[in-house]
């Protein structure tokens, strides 16, 4: 098919799509300020484990607005090990049966309103997202 063609099966959409920005993107190495967005339950794209995706949203400084992930894998001891700590250091009360963890993830963000350090540590491959505890920044609060 033409490319022709195919731009005018686009047209109707080309018209109707509005603007957006992603909210991900690379964020520089250092320490921010942010807010939980999202704890998500779900399978890793590339290896197909499980893990929870914690979407970070960065409220201070250049970075404002920019949206970070933390991936922590579900598929062995030492990875359980890890997000048991995350969850400890966010104040999440980690559920007894595994299977409401997704249920209590999302009451939890839905509830939270403290904000966190993180520090994001990049290598050649990824971006490290480590949440360090709880911020003295309050919602609202400007600058």
């Amino acid at each position: 098919m033409a490319v022709s063609n195919k731009l005018s099966g686009l047209s109707k959409l080309w018209k109707s799509a509005k603007a957006t920005q992603s909210s991900f993107s690379n964020v520089a190495d250092g320490d921010y300020v942010g807010a939980l967005k999202e704890m998500k339950l779900e399978e890793a794209k590339k290896s197909g484990r499980l893990q929870v995706t914690t979407s970070i949203e960065i409220v201070d400084g250049d970075y404002a607005g920019k949206v970070v992930k933390r991936f922590d894998g579900l598929d062995n001891e030492v990875s359980v090990g890890y997000f048991k700590g995350l969850c400890e250091i966010i104040g999440f009360d980690i559920p007894d049966e595994v299977e409401v963890l997704q249920e209590a993830l999302d009451e939890f963000i839905a509830n939270n309103t403290d904000l966190f350090n993180i520090t994001i540590k990049s290598n050649d491959k990824y971006s490290n997202v480590y949440v360090n505890g709880v911020s003295d920044m309050v919602m609202g609060e400007e600058g």
